[in-house]
């Protein structure tokens, strides 16, 4: 095989061995947001009927982050108002990619939290 159908591979199994381990805390180190490097930025779609009603709110999400830097177990932990903003904000995170965090000169998987606020627009 190719080199790029190995890396593959050991990429689903990574994806299936954090999933299997729930993301647990003591499986992998969760590290500041801000610590990180997007190199994919999070693309919010705000949803038009929170928007229509002039709703405003946040949701705090948590994922992990593999080794390649693929936002994977994307959960919405807590959000304000409930129900609204977790879908957009959930399916947002989990298009962002990362620079892999690094130990000891080896990519590692994390994981990590962010607050994603939906804001309307100044007039």
């Amino acid at each position: 095989g190719d080199s790029a159908d190995v890396d593959a591979l050991n990429e689903r199994l990574l994806e299936a061995k954090l999933k299997v381990n729930g993301g647990s805390p003591g499986s992998m180190p969760e590290v500041v947001e801000s610590s990180l490097t997007r190199l994919k930025p999070l693309q919010l779609k705000s949803p038009s009927r929170a928007w229509a009603r002039n709703i405003e709110g946040w949701v705090e999400i948590g994922y992990t982050i593999t080794p390649k830097g693929k936002v994977i177990d994307v959960k919405a932990l807590n959000a304000e108002p409930a129900g609204v903003f977790e879908a957009a904000a959930t399916d947002a995170a989990a298009q962002m990619i990362y620079k892999p965090a690094i130990k000891d000169g080896t990519p590692i998987a994390v994981t990590t939290k962010i607050r994603v606020s939906f804001r309307l627009a100044e007039k």
